[in-house]
């Protein structure tokens, strides 16, 4: 790696470096489950200099680095879904009797993946620890980036699972797209995907990287073109993990939407509208009971679909007050009228349960940390069903309102 660095630096010596990236890329790519972890680091620090900092000229060089970047991310992607694969097989026949060299060799895969899931992060960390990060392509970014997601639900390895949430977390900070527009809108066609995994852990984890992902890109997304078509379908997925069974999962849904809602207040609130009116229509068809049908056939009929249609309409219901509640932390020291309505439907969701009781009070006590230096002014502007909602559910009314 410093050879080549160095090279990079002396014109003479450059001619053979693209010769000896197509000699060594597929190599160490194949390597990337080495079990020997500074082996990896080096690898990754090797496979980032030949393929992101290679100094090219001409059309047909480029189009060859090409080559070798997809190479080597089909190379890495083999590794990193082998391990993935190998662990469904050994649940599903873990009720079973196995060959002890069957299940060693899956295990051996499992390793291997985790392995080279680490080596893919210190090759996308290398690209955001290496200048400015603006100045990158972040090539390998699209595929990796939802299979370094799935190590994040490694319960077998907790320091494997530590390592890629500080690495994703790290990522979102230092990530810069501004100049990759195409880039940009590929991650969000991929991220909304994440939003839906079966590990609410990945769920989660991809809503906390989405809210530092769309804050810093917030510039960016309005100056492409289609910046806010591309990302339609990003909060659309967040509004439906807001009824995640999942609580972390679901708050973390709420409070990105919240940052989304406050980010675009400043520009003239129309996000923030269109996503009200979303929240209070899931609340409001949450809040509707079914009716019951008095006719046998209509009775045998609502039985077989109550118990899926009571599933569906608590968890409208929870999407709803979670998003009311995203609405209302948006605005912490201002009172718009759609956070007053918004306050009034949350009292009546309150009522529902014990547990949206609670979202509901953690809300308002937020609300009021964030407004009581200026309460005289705030009250104003509330309506005084709110204001009931309020402290009914601080329970405090002499002393607050």
């Amino acid at each position: 790696t410093a050879l080549i660095s160095e090279a990079q630096g002396h014109p003479p010596a450059r001619g053979g470096l693209l010769e000896l990236a197509q000699e060594l890329v597929p190599l160490v790519a194949a390597q990337a489950g080495h079990p020997y972890k500074l082996f990896r680091d080096s690898a990754a620090r090797l496979l980032f200099v030949l393929l992101d900092v290679l100094p090219l000229e001409g059309g047909e060089a480029k189009s060859e680095l090409q080559a070798l970047r997809a190479a080597a991310l089909d190379t890495m992607t083999r590794l990193l879904e082998k391990g993935g694969s190998s662990l469904g097989k050994e649940q599903e026949g873990a009720g079973e009797s196995q060959e002890g060299q069957g299940e060693g060799q899956a295990q051996a895969a499992v390793k291997e993946s985790r392995q080279a899931r680490e080596t893919a992060v210190s090759l996308v960390v290398c690209t955001a620890m290496h200048g400015d990060s603006g100045m990158h392509e972040w090539w390998a970014l699209p595929r990796l980036l939802p299979l370094l997601f799935e190590g994040v639900s490694d319960l077998e390895d907790q320091d494997h699972s530590l390592v890629v949430k500080g690495s994703l977390r790290f990522l979102a900070q230092a990530l810069d797209l501004s100049k990759c527009p195409s880039t940009l809108r590929a991650l969000l066609r991929l991220l909304p995907a994440l939003l839906s995994k079966p590990s609410w852990r990945v769920r989660s984890e991809a809503a906390n990287f989405l809210g530092v992902f769309l804050a810093k890109h917030s510039a960016s997304l309005s100056s492409v073109s289609t910046g806010g078509q591309a990302r339609a379908p990003v909060l659309d997925a967040l509004v439906e993990l807001l009824g995640d069974d999942s609580r972390e999962a679901s708050e973390a849904a709420r409070d990105v939407l919240s940052l989304v809602i406050t980010s675009d207040s400043g520009r003239g609130q129309t996000h923030a509208l269109e996503l009200g009116a979303k929240f209070n229509k899931l609340a409001t068809a949450g809040l509707k009971k079914r009716k019951k049908k008095r006719t046998a056939e209509a009775a045998a009929e609502a039985e077989a679909g109550a118990e899926a249609g009571e599933k569906r309409r608590l968890r409208k219901l929870l999407a709803g007050t979670q998003g009311l509640a995203a609405l209302v932390l948006a605005f912490p020291y201002d009172v718009p009228a759609e956070v007053s309505s918004a306050m009034v439907l949350l009292g009546r969701c309150a009522r529902e349960s014990k547990d949206l009781g609670e979202i509901v009070k953690l809300c308002f006590m937020e609300f009021k940390r964030t407004h009581q230096d200026e309460w005289h002014r705030h009250r104003q502007a509330l309506q005084e069903d709110a204001l009931e909602a309020l402290n009914d559910s601080l329970e405090a009314p002499s002393y607050f309102c």
